[in-house]
């Protein structure tokens, strides 16, 4: 169960369920009612929630600039790392549906060596020599100062 639904929300829950599938007019009425009235205190209640843990990150931030904390945090909103590919499907050159991840992972192999293999790409990047660089198209030199003050505007 989400950890912001509270007891209010599943008893509303439970009583908009009992009278789903009454055809009567007055219980479609108080269905609709139920509804919207869940879906509004879920929303609140929701984006309270998410708001409390964003302001507790950036707390840990400031007080301590560990990230450890604060990615620690960000894994209990229940996003996984491991979800990935598995659950996408796309289609292939053939406009097929594909939604297993060998074939998945294949199909975007095949996309990408498409894309960078034409005939008209350059073998050999020209990439000048950082001292044959006309200074003028160099660009600024960034100073450490302008570095260390747009960290210390950032916090």
């Amino acid at each position: 169960m989400k950890p912001w639904i509270t007891q209010e929300m599943i008893s509303k829950m439970d009583e908009r369920r009992k009278i789903k599938n009454i055809n009567a007019a007055e219980a479609r009425k108080n269905y609709n009612r139920l509804r919207n009235e869940l879906k509004r205190v879920t929303d609140n209640v929701k984006k309270e929630y998410l708001e409390n843990i964003c302001n507790e990150i950036v707390e840990f931030k400031k007080k301590t600039g560990c990230y450890d904390l604060m990615y620690r945090k960000i894994k209990e909103l229940g996003w996984k790392e491991t979800l990935g590919i598995q659950n996408i499907g796309i289609e292939d050159s053939q406009r097929n549906r594909i939604v297993e991840r060998s074939q998945v992972l294949k199909n975007w192999e095949n996309y990408i060596t498409e894309l960078y293999d034409r005939r008209n790409r350059p073998e050999i990047l020209d990439i000048e020599p950082e001292e044959e660089v006309d200074t003028d198209e160099e660009g600024p030199y960034i100073l450490q100062s302008e570095v260390e003050n747009h960290q210390v505007n950032e916090d």
